[in-house]
């Protein structure tokens, strides 16, 4: 595959850290109080539209790779311990999910500091990526749980399934 163009995520946050200074110093009082106000709304708009569309995301990941498992014809038994590995993760996910909305949270107050600090935008922008990594690794491991519970035909199975972008 080629390689990605353009700049990453730290290089656009850096960016943007490094131009809001030269912003926030121009603006008058007023400005920066009506920024300030219209920013937090705007943040609590997307806070609800995230966690609206964080549920649908991890409800519509964990219904991919339940419908992929309905093609396996499960036991009973199976059924009920796949019911169970994904329970027992659930409060795991919505704690990182959770995590994920702050550190992304926590980039942007760094972005928007009045003074430039690129440790800041670079602190903010790592645990970002750490919970990123954490989210993965869940996921990896639920399937990996999941896998576990299947017999070799239906691992054989999952895996073509898989093969061809599902889930």
């Amino acid at each position: 595959p080629a390689a990605a163009t353009g700049p990453t995520p730290l290089q656009l946050n850096l960016n943007r850290a490094r131009l809001w200074p030269e912003i926030f110093q121009v603006l008058t009082e007023d400005q920066k109080q009506r920024f300030s106000d219209r920013s937090a709304c705007a943040r609590e708009k997307i806070r609800e539209r995230r966690s609206e569309a964080g549920e649908k995301v991890r409800g519509m990941a964990r219904n991919r790779l339940l419908r992929v498992l309905q093609q396996l014809d499960l036991s009973a038994g199976q059924r009920a311990e796949t019911r169970d590995v994904f329970e027992n993760r659930k409060e795991r996910l919505e704690a990182l999910a959770q995590a994920d909305r702050a550190a992304h949270e926590a980039i942007r107050q760094a972005v928007f500091q009045p003074a430039y600090s690129p440790q800041a935008v670079r602190e903010a922008s790592l645990e970002h990526a750490r919970t990123h990594e954490a989210i993965a690794l869940q996921r990896a491991e639920t399937y990996g749980a999941v896998r576990s519970l299947l017999d070799e035909q239906q691992r054989s199975r999952l895996d073509r399934l898989i093969s061809r972008g599902r889930p």
